[in-house]
């Protein structure tokens, strides 16, 4: 399956944004575009979230 379809399942469970700059993200300020950054907004989101992660064999960062 295509990362643009998984990113569509995912946001079944979380808010899912695209090329988000990782330097908004991090103290120090650094750092690319993510493809994808997934933010559940409780823990069943969460499993769910991590769930497909899983079933995908994605990595991840958090």
């Amino acid at each position: 399956m295509s990362i643009d379809k998984i990113a569509i399942e995912l946001s079944n469970y979380a808010t899912v944004e695209e090329n988000v700059p990782m330097s908004s993200l991090t103290s120090l300020r650094i750092g690319g575009n993510a493809r994808y950054v997934v933010y559940p907004t409780t823990v069943v989101s969460l499993v769910e979230v991590m769930n497909l992660i899983k079933k995908y064999n994605l990595s991840f960062k958090v």
